[in-house]
C-alpha cells in the first residue's frame, strides 16, 4: 500500500465468476504491524478447500530482519471471508533447504497418492529448487525432498511454483527470481518421469508478467499473475 507502515503484503480478497468482473471484499488476512514480528509481511502463499468446505490458506511469514526470514503459516476460514490464524502449524525449513528462502508454498490435493502436497520456493546446494511437502491433514507436514531443479543454466531462486493436471498432462509452473524474471513452464513426461519443454518453449509472456501460478475449472487453464508498479506508479 505504500502508507508508511511497518508491516506490509496483508491478503486481501477478490470474487470473481468470469475472470473478468471482480468484487473487492478488502483485507482479510493481515499483517502484524511490528518490527520484530515474523509476519510484518505476509508473502505468497495459496488457499484450498478441504472435503468438508473448510478453506486453508497457506502463506508466507516473513521479516528481512529475523533469522530466518521466512516461515510457512497457516490460516482456516468457513467461509473464505473470516480468518483464524493456527501458529502452532507453523514451520520453517529442514536442515537441507537455505531457511532464508523458504516461501510460497503451493498447496493441492493429489489423487492418486491421496495426500496434500505443499511445493515451496528455496534453495540447495547454491541453487534455487522446489520442495515438496506432503501432508494427511493439512496441520502437519513431511519433507520429501527436491521435486524440481533449476534447469535454466543459472542458480536463480524458482519462485511461486504451481502444479496442475490438465487434460491429461501435468504442467509445472514458476518464475526466475533473476535473468530473465519470466514464467516458466514445463510438462511432466511418463515415459522418462522428467520434466519437459514443449516445443522449446520455455515461458509466457515477458518480463512485466510475473509469479503466474496455473489453475483449472477442468475446461480451460489459466495462469494468473501480477504486473508490478513503480513508487508513485510512474513507469
Amino acid at each position: 500500500a505504500r502508507d508508511g507502515e511497518v508491516g506490509f503484503h496483508p491478503f486481501h480478497l477478490l470474487k470473481t465468476k468470469d475472470f473478468y468482473h471482480y468484487q473487492d471484499i478488502g483485507e482479510v488476512i493481515s499483517y502484524v504491524n511490528e518490527e520484530s514480528n515474523q509476519e510484518r509481511a505476509l508473502g505468497t502463499g495459496s488457499i484450498i478447500r478441504d472435503k468438508k468446505g473448510q478453506y486453508h490458506a497457506f502463506y508466507t511469514a516473513h521479516n528481512g530482519s529475523l533469522t530466518p526470514k521466512e516461515k510457512i503459516r497457516h490460516a482456516v476460514s468457513r467461509n473464505g471471508d473470516d480468518w483464524q490464524k493456527i501458529p502452532s502449524d507453523t514451520f520453517a525449513a529442514s536442515s537441507q533447504y537455505e531457511a532464508n528462502d523458504f516461501r510460497d508454498p503451493y498447496v493441492f490435493w493429489h489423487p492418486q497418492e491421496e495426500k496434500y502436497w505443499m511445493l515451496l520456493t528455496t534453495r540447495t546446494n547454491q541453487t534455487g529448487v522446489i520442495a515438496k511437502y506432503t501432508s494427511s491433514d493439512l496441520s502437519q507436514w513431511e519433507d520429501e525432498g527436491v521435486f524440481f531443479e533449476n534447469d535454466l543454466g543459472n542458480d536463480s531462486n524458482l519462485e511461486c511454483p504451481s502444479y496442475v493436471f490438465f487434460e491429461g498432462n501435468w504442467y509445472l509452473a514458476f518464475s526466475d527470481q533473476w535473468d530473465q524474471r519470466v514464467v516458466h513452464y514445463r510438462v511432466w513426461d511418463e515415459k522418462t518421469k522428467t520434466f519437459e519443454q514443449l516445443d522449446n518453449i520455455d515461458f509466457v509472456d515477458g518480463a512485466g508478467f510475473y509469479a503466474g501460478r496455473l489453475e483449472t475449472d477442468g475446461e480451460n487453464l489459466y495462469l494468473v499473475g501480477w504486473i508490478p508498479t513503480k513508487e508513485n506508479h510512474d513507469e
